[in-house]
């Protein structure tokens, strides 16, 4: 048989040893695709909490960007500049109050501090009332037209709390130191409201503790005279909504301004 008449080459390439992947790859695909599947499908049903996202947004707010000179991606709600600015702008509207008070020789008799919920002034009982009254006196006039200069839109709610010593009262107007110590935050209320009456009048509260909630100790007369006094809290937020102010009305004891 010449060379011409050889048959076909049987020892040709047929394609078996083509390189294919591992059979456990496929395999390893179709898990990792139904991962994401069942992921996305998650994301899709769930409800975003929005204070849940501001907190996140204000985490990476506070981070570095990744490249020099990116832009933030976080919207200007959620940037703590304006709340740094709120901040400023209520230390200084404090500053100023203190010097007015200082200007007019009442330092001694009032006391304020600025809080992280707002602004809390004491002023004493003998500045604001004469004994079992609960008449302004025109000095505590004096010290509630420059507190009703406090009033604005960062103030979301005042409460005004008056507190007696222990010395029962019983008299025919006040039969007790509750009507007394409430009278006397509704006067203060009421001169407040008539010195702003651009402020909502639902933002006020006036509240009477009698001799519920003492500064000091009942056994002398100076320990009573720190007792009797009243407090102001200019919060930042609405009455109803705070919860960590000392002077927070109670149901026993609430009276809503005029």
């Amino acid at each position: 048989m010449s060379s011409d008449e050889v048959g076909p080459n049987t020892d040709e390439d047929d394609g078996d040893d083509m390189p294919t992947a591992p059979f456990w790859m496929t395999t390893y695909g179709d898990i990792m695709t139904l991962l994401v599947t069942f992921f996305v499908l998650l994301i899709s049903m769930s409800e975003i909490r929005m204070k849940k996202f501001r907190d996140a947004i204000s985490n990476f707010q506070r981070q570095p960007g990744m490249f020099s000179g990116s832009k933030s991606v976080v919207p200007a709600d959620y940037s703590s500049g304006s709340s740094q600015s709120r901040a400023r702008k209520r230390a200084e509207q404090y500053e100023q109050f203190l010097k007015r008070l200082e200007e007019r020789g009442l330092g001694e008799k009032i006391q304020a501090d600025l809080k992280k919920e707002g602004i809390h002034v004491v002023i004493a009982d003998s500045l604001m009332f004469r004994t079992g009254r609960a008449r302004l006196l025109k000095p505590s006039r004096t010290v509630l037209r420059e507190l009703a200069n406090l009033l604005s839109r960062d103030v979301g709610s005042v409460v005004v709390s008056g507190h007696t010593d222990d010395r029962p009262i019983g008299t025919r107007k006040f039969p007790s130191n509750w009507e007394l110590s409430t009278a006397r935050a509704a006067s203060a209320v009421r001169f407040l409201q008539e010195r702003a009456p651009e402020y909502d009048s639902s933002r006020f509260q006036a509240v009477g503790h009698a001799s519920t909630d003492p500064r000091a100790s009942n056994q002398t007369d100076e320990g009573r005279a720190k007792n009797r006094r009243v407090e102001i809290m200019f919060n930042w937020r609405s009455w109803n909504s705070n919860k960590t102010t000392s002077t927070r009305p109670t149901p026993e004891s609430t009276a809503t301004g005029p």
